[in-house]
């Protein structure tokens, strides 16, 4: 969970704001660090997608290749 921040982070002072950088974490659980506090989660969920990371809960990953990562619903 934290190198998805990081490199939400570090993405956008690389590459630069204006360009299309898209960070994903996929967790399979109802909610983020499932072993902490609901308000522990709450608050690292709220932190990511301040930092633009999209966060998928309740999904797991069917297959990656070069051009991204398979949900297992579908969608890519």
């Amino acid at each position: 969970m934290a190198t998805a921040g990081a490199l939400a982070s570090m993405g956008q002072e690389l590459v630069g704001p204006d360009t299309a950088l898209r960070v994903t974490l996929v967790e399979a659980g109802s909610r983020l660090l499932a072993a902490f506090s609901p308000r522990s989660s709450r608050r690292a969920l709220e932190d990511l997608r301040r930092r633009g990371v999209e966060v998928r809960l309740n999904e797991t990953v069917d297959s990656a290749d070069a051009g991204g990562v398979t949900l297992a619903d579908g969608h890519r």
